[in-house]
């Protein structure tokens, strides 16, 4: 029979066993921890993220709802009458009836939309940004579009933010524009952004080369706006204050409309003679 010495028959000793366990926790511990702080990173920054595409998603609405502006102002002048004693009974600028939000016309007739800020963060404008949801349906391109803030209506005190308490919405109407009667608190509106502390518009003087807070500030009111510019102060998770800032042209091109206001009434007088 072959026999086993007395040294082949020794394992581990109780201390070896126990500095084994020791290490092998020390180590489940380290791998846990670092997993643990790796979910929680990925959530932070997932939180954040998420955030701030909120951010560019209210950039990216304002930037179709303002590059769309829509004001015939853009491509002809404000009517004028060339003769004041004019009692032609077929004029068809007497047919005209201003109303809240088309208070004059063109020199081709058109109705002029308001281009108004009541107060420096809302903005009502008019714009052809609007997409029909059923074809062939009598709403048309174009609707009214108004910015503004107003307070949270959150009811869960948990997720709101200190300075953050209020929240920037978008109003529309697209089905009756041409309306009379035109109330924007019935209307549609939705929350584009939270926790916001100030929402801010401002308007490119073309005079002054400078910015101004309100339309009535710039050196020709009545002429089309063609830069804007928006800022918003917005609260983080962690209670920072972050500022973001976005300018927005419109589409249209420059034109002189007095100008060419001028070469039509020239052209007119000359084939009356």
């Amino acid at each position: 029979m072959l026999k086993t010495s007395k040294k082949d028959q020794e394992g581990f000793t109780l201390i070896e066993v126990l500095i084994s366990v020791t290490l092998l926790s020390l180590m489940m511990v380290y791998v846990f921890t670092t997993i643990e702080s790796s979910i929680d990173t990925k959530e932070s920054i997932t939180a954040e993220d998420d955030d701030y595409m909120q951010i560019e998603t209210v950039f990216s609405r304002i930037q179709i709802d303002f590059s769309q502006i829509y004001s015939p102002s853009f491509f002809e002048a404000p009517y004028k009458k060339q003769q004041e004693n004019n009692d032609n009974p077929y004029d068809e600028s007497k047919k005209f009836i201003p109303t809240d939000r088309f208070k004059s016309i063109t020199d081709g007739l058109k109705p002029i939309p308001i281009l108004d800020n009541p107060e420096k963060s809302s903005l009502i404008f008019f714009t052809a940004s609007n997409r029909r949801k059923v074809q062939d349906s009598k709403q048309s391109n174009y609707g009214w579009v108004e910015y503004g803030t107003r307070s949270s209506t959150l009811e869960d005190d948990n997720r709101k933010r200190p300075n953050g308490n209020l929240e920037i919405y978008r109003s529309f109407e697209v089905d009756n524009i041409y309306s009379e009667s035109f109330n924007w608190g019935k209307l549609n509106s939705y929350v584009l952004l939270r926790h916001v502390k100030s929402f801010k518009f401002f308007f490119w003087d073309e005079v002054k080369e400078d910015w101004v807070e309100r339309l009535r500030e710039r050196a020709r009111p009545k002429t089309p706006v063609r830069l804007i510019k928006v800022v918003i102060n917005w609260i983080d998770r962690n209670g920072n204050e972050l500022e973001f800032e976005r300018s927005f042209r419109t589409l249209w091109t420059y034109f002189d409309v007095e100008k060419d206001q001028k070469e039509r009434w020239k052209a007119l007088n000359a084939t009356n003679k």
